[in-house]
């Protein structure tokens, strides 16, 4: 192979890198029983947020350190696709969709079947991501792009690790309120007054109280509500509250459900029975103690002003993956996997997203996108930082999955620490 190499990318030299590893055993933690099901949920939900957003947070300069941060610490593995009765674990991300678009509040919903506990992970809609194709984007706001819940379920995966995403269940407000008065609405703790401006008057829609009865637009108000001194990640506890609510409110047994669910126009991208069978399955771990709503471990960013944002706090986010995710992760996940850092080296649009959707699946990191120093590439380029036998190896295999010839690939002595290895794609490059 010949040493070509587009110049700009200084840096320590990669380590020679083999394609992604076989499979390694996971393991399950069993949740310790609660005093009470809805007292405990708020105690939970305090505790998680003490415990991943407290300390001093420094200021996050440029975006791609935010990739860098999980990318280096994770092995990424996007996976996705419908849940299967054999699954050990079943997972759907669930999004409520505002007026504009973009998710007022996103939770991935989980249950693992043999250890019978369920989880709700909760995603703040500022947490700072690097959407593949389109580059760095608010987590809401990637519901709003084009197959935006296919882009959040993959990019959702990434900032896992590589947890698998069975699906997902997009709904707007107006949506959820006919759920709730589906199931004859919701009793539910409303911790603070909804307000609700008309004309030049303010009008307290939903009071503060515990043990209230809702219906669907007076929950769907509560579920949305933020108040003008409270941050976004205040309407994901409501959310959840309204959901776990929604959920505990169907029918015991899976039928039974899909027809109540049905009944409301519920759609998503698993059949019928596997989200009826994985909402009454949280039902029941919301019964037995063990189910576990907590925020996704993250950390502020000092913006100076504004609307808050984060980003990922890797080290817990591993442990709390590992602990209640672990099943849903890919086989060799536990070992380092190469990244791709991928380029748009031709101008025409989708090209990259694209190439995600072959290399990810096959195991490779996603560590970033973006377009090449120019749109002049004839042909593309894989470029591997060694001339080692394995780096060969991986990018002829990347080649492979792109239908790109091996003669694309080629070997670089400069250094870098941004990935294993630089894609550009070039005018011999079809989606």
């Amino acid at each position: 192979m010949t040493g070509k190499r587009r110049a700009g990318k200084p840096g320590k030299p990669a380590k020679p890198v083999t394609p992604p590893p076989s499979a390694l055993p996971t393991a399950t933690a069993v949740i310790a029983p609660r005093k009470s099901r809805r007292e405990l949920r708020e105690e939970r939900q305090r505790q998680r947020r003490r415990r991943f957003g407290a300390g001093g947070i420094a200021a996050i300069v440029v975006a791609v350190l935010v990739v860098a941060a999980v990318g280096g610490f994770f092995a990424h593995r996007a996976t996705s696709g419908s849940a299967t009765p054999k699954d050990a674990q079943t997972t759907l991300l669930i999004t409520m969709q505002g007026d504009d678009g973009n998710a007022v509040a996103s939770m991935l919903a989980a249950h693992d079947v043999k250890a019978k506990q369920g989880v709700e992970l909760l995603i703040p809609s500022r947490l700072i991501t690097d959407v593949c194709g389109f580059g760095t984007q608010s987590f809401g706001q990637i519901a709003g792009l084009p197959g935006g819940a296919r882009l959040a379920s993959r990019t959702l995966s990434q900032v896992l690790g590589g947890v698998a995403v069975d699906g997902t269940w997009t709904f707007s407000k107006q949506q959820l309120g006919r759920l709730v008065d589906a199931v004859g609405g919701v009793t539910v703790d409303v911790d603070a007054d909804v307000l609700q401006q008309q004309g030049g008057s303010t009008l307290v829609v939903v009071p503060a109280g515990k043990g209230q009865h809702l219906n669907g637009s007076r929950a769907t108000a509560f579920a949305s509500y933020q108040a003008a001194s409270e941050d976004a990640t205040a309407v994901l506890s409501r959310t959840q509250t309204v959901f776990q609510a929604v959920v505990d409110a169907l029918p015991a047994k899976p039928a039974d459900a899909a027809k109540v669910l049905a009944s409301a126009g519920v759609q998503s991208s698993v059949p019928m029975p596997t989200l009826a069978a994985l909402l009454t399955s949280l039902a029941r771990d919301d019964k037995t103690s063990t189910l576990l709503p907590v925020d996704l471990p993250s950390k502020p960013i000092d913006s100076g002003g504004g609307a808050t944002s984060y980003r990922v706090d890797p080290t817990e986010l591993s442990k709390l993956v590992h602990a209640q995710l672990a099943q849903s992760l890919p086989a060799g996940s536990a070992k380092k996997q190469p990244t791709v850092l991928i380029e748009n080296g031709v101008g025409t649009s989708g090209l990259v997203g694209s190439a995600c959707d072959r290399l990810l699946p096959a195991g490779y990191g996603f560590a970033g996108s973006g377009n090449a120093p120019n749109f002049d590439y004839a042909t593309s380029q894989i470029i591997v930082f060694s001339d080692s036998v394995a780096a060969a190896r991986v990018g002829n295999d990347i080649a492979r999955l792109l239908k790109l010839p091996e003669g694309d690939v080629v070997a670089s002595s400069q250094g870098q620490n941004v990935a294993d290895v630089v894609v550009i794609l070039g005018r011999d490059y079809h989606p």
